[in-house]
């Protein structure tokens, strides 16, 4: 990190740049960081905003591509915008607003499980939009789900996800059966094993022999 920057950010400023299709070379551009972030926190990363360079007669229009914070302070460090082209789609994403209740968690006891919280959209730059509604009062049942295709967006507005792909289901809870472990009961002997004993009984009968191994009369 250069002498430079790290003197701009110990100055409460926060560098960045600006790219795009219409630029011949990158901007490389400082602002406060209080501005960085309440520039942020109004428009996030689909809105389109009017930036304006000193010695630039006319505002570029941007989106925030990519910002990036101190790890231990959160303050902003670094962002990145895109200068959009007129006439030219985007791509953006945008916050998924999951509004009303899902009659199947109170009716069933079921959980509210929510698979995305964002999706990328392709666009005009005067199609975007910044959220998008997801309306969970049709979760009736466990066998409802809204896929990325209920997504209500105008016709202009691609969805870059596969329709098939879940937003939001109710899921049925699962109880955890906890079965206790039977003791371990004696075993009975094995046949084998009674017959292995009885190979090993004498019957009293054994022939008698002398110390030096002749046999008795």
């Amino acid at each position: 990190m250069g002498k430079k920057v790290k003197q701009l950010r110990a100055d409460g400023m926060c560098p960045g740049v600006i790219y795009g299709p219409e630029l011949t070379e990158n901007l490389y551009i400082k602002m406060r960081e209080a501005d960085v972030r309440k520039l942020y926190s109004d428009a996030g990363e689909s809105s389109i905003i009017n930036l304006t360079i000193d010695g630039n007669k006319e505002p570029l229009e941007v989106l925030v591509k990519d910002i990036e914070y101190e790890p231990v302070t959160q303050l902003i460090t670094h962002i990145d915008f895109f200068k959009i082209k007129r006439g030219q789609k985007i791509e953006a994403s945008v916050e998924i607003s999951f509004v009303g209740e899902a009659p199947a968690v109170k009716a069933f006891g079921g959980v509210l499980v929510t698979s995305i919280d964002e999706v990328t959209i392709k666009c005009f730059p005067k199609d975007l939009m910044s959220e998008i509604e997801v309306d969970l009062t049709g979760l009736k049942t466990f066998e409802d789900a809204i896929l990325i295709s209920d997504l209500n967006v105008p016709e202009s507005v691609e969805i870059m996800a596969e329709d098939n792909e879940p937003v939001a289901y109710v899921s049925q809870v699962r109880e955890e059966v906890i079965v206790d472990e039977a003791p371990k009961s004696d075993m009975p002997e094995s046949a084998e094993g009674e017959e292995t004993k009885e190979e090993g009984k004498t019957d009293g009968k054994a022939e008698e022999k002398s110390a030096d191994g002749e046999k008795k009369e």
